[in-house]
C-alpha cells in the first residue's frame, strides 16, 4: 500500500553550517519513493513549519526542502507530538515519520517520558537519523541547556541518544547515525528501500486488553539468518481497533 511519509527537519542552529549537505540526501530519498508515495516537509526549530501540503508533487516536495533556513531553538518534543496526534492522525493508511535530527530538545512544553508515550500511542513508524553536529570547543552550557555567553547549544548527547533510539525501537522502525554527507545519503537511502519493501503483520489476541493499557509483543521467526524488526509492545485503543 502507499505510503504517507512526514519528513522532518531539525533546522535549528546545530544544522546551521551544514543545512546545505542535509537538503542533497533529503532529495534523493524523496526521488525513491513510489509515485503514489505521499510526503509533507516539515521543519523544526523554536516552532513548527509545514513547507508542503501532504503531496505527491514532486516539484512542490523538492521545493520546500529547497526553501528550508535554520533559526534557534529545537521544539522536538512538542513538533513531534503534534505531527503524530494532529498532522497525520487524519491521514488513512501506511503512515511514517522519518525525524532527521541531533536529538536535543530545547524549549518544549512536554517532557521527554510524554513524548515517548505518545509516540507509543501513535501507532506510526518512526525513523530516526541521528546527525551529529560538528564539535565546537567554545561551546559552553549550563546543566539546564541554557546558552552561555552566546554560543551554540548542543545539548545532553546520551540524552539525546536515548531518545531518538527509543521512538524507532519503540515503534518497529529504525535507527540511523548519519556523520558526514555519505552517512545522510546512506541513512536516507535505506529507510527508503525498507518503507519500498515492508509489509505489516496483525493479529487478534485470545484476550482483549483494558484501553490504555501496554501489551507486550514478541514476535520470532524459524528461518535461520533472518533480522526481524518490530515493536516491542502497543497502546490498546478502542478506537484503532476498530479500524
Amino acid at each position: 500500500q502507499p505510503v504517507t511519509v512526514a519528513l522532518r527537519v531539525d533546522v535549528s542552529d546545530a544544522t546551521e553550517s551544514t543545512l546545505d549537505e542535509i537538503k542533497t540526501p533529503a532529495l534523493a530519498f524523496v526521488d525513491q519513493l513510489r509515485p503514489d508515495d505521499k510526503v509533507t516537509v516539515l521543519a523544526f526549530d523554536r516552532g513548527l513549519s509545514q513547507l508542503s501540503p501532504i503531496t505527491r508533487d514532486r516539484n512542490a516536495i523538492h521545493g520546500a526542502i529547497g526553501a528550508a533556513q535554520t533559526g534557534r531553538g529545537t521544539i522536538l518534543y512538542d513538533s513531534l507530538d503534534f505531527t503524530l496526534t494532529k498532522l497525520l492522525n487524519r491521514e488513512p493508511g501506511r503512515k511514517a515519520v522519518i525525524l532527521f535530527t541531533d536529538g536535543v530538545d530545547v524549549g518544549s512544553r512536554i517532557s521527554m517520558e510524554k513524548s515517548l508515550r505518545t509516540v507509543e500511542e501513535a501507532g506510526i513508524f518512526i525513523y530516526s537519523i541521528h546527525y551529529k553536529p560538528p564539535q565546537n570547543s567554545n561551546s559552553v552550557m549550563s546543566a539546564g541547556g541554557q546558552v552561555i555567553g552566546g554560543v551554540s547549544y548542543r545539548g545532553d548527547q546520551k540524552m539525546a541518544d536515548f531518545y531518538l533510539r527509543g521512538i524507532a525501537r519503540s515503534t518497529g522502525a529504525g535507527y540511523y547515525m548519519a556523520e558526514g554527507k555519505k552517512g545522510m545519503t546512506k541513512s536516507f537511502a535505506s529507510i527508503a528501500e525498507e518503507l519500498r519493501k515492508r509489509y505489516d503483520l496483525g493479529y487478534y489476541p485470545a484476550a482483549p486488553a483494558k484501553p490504555g493499557q501496554t501489551v507486550k509483543i514478541k514476535v520470532k521467526v524459524e528461518k535461520p539468518d533472518v533480522v526481524v524488526r518490530a515493536r516491542a509492545s502497543y497502546v490498546y485503543s478502542p478506537q484503532k481497533a476498530d479500524k
